[in-house]
């Protein structure tokens, strides 16, 4: 939806550095994600169990790794959004414990439910919800993205508060 590419979130980042400020980005690797979901749709599926299967955990973890990177490189503080797989927040645990200026944040549902969870639509207000899947824990991951979106092409989940931000942060020192 909102693509940059490496250049773009590079002198985004330098910029942010400049002014002091902390950059925020949602990390996975969109344009592979477009890829496997216009495959998926070419197969017929669209259940909303495929907005899962069409972001695997590694497009999650290359997309942070990356997004890393560009950060260290800017010597640009860096809060990562909306993570959902173990790999990412290992990334940022590592990066932070190279003395890396990023923090990270994920949702409570990522937590507790598992692909079945999210295998079943929820409905609210005639529109169906679809829950993102990935590998936080044994259980599975997920988020919901407000129901506007159509199943195989959404990616976004719920709002993060202030609050949650600044538990994440703290999460995240220790």
């Amino acid at each position: 939806m909102f693509y940059s590419d490496d250049g773009a979130i590079l002198r985004a980042m330098q910029v942010a550095a400049d002014c002091g400020a902390m950059l925020m980005m949602h990390a996975e690797n969109g344009i592979a994600i477009d890829v496997l979901v216009e495959q998926a749709l070419g197969r017929g599926e669209t259940d909303p169990r495929y907005h899962s299967l069409t972001r695997p955990v590694e497009l999650e973890e290359e997309a942070t790794n990356r997004a890393i990177a560009l950060a260290r490189v800017a010597d640009c503080p860096l809060y990562i959004v909306h993570m959902s797989a173990r790999e990412a927040v290992e990334a940022v645990a590592r990066a932070r414990n190279l003395g890396a200026n990023v923090f990270g944040e994920t949702c409570p549902q990522y937590l507790y439910l598992s692909l079945e969870d999210t295998c079943r639509p929820r409905l609210r207000g005639g529109q169906v919800r679809v829950l993102h899947a990935a590998a936080l824990g044994r259980r599975a991951a997920s988020a919901t993205c407000g129901g506007s979106c159509a199943p195989t092409t959404c990616r976004w989940s719920a709002p993060t508060t202030a609050r949650s931000a600044s538990r994440s942060r703290r999460s995240w020192a220790g």
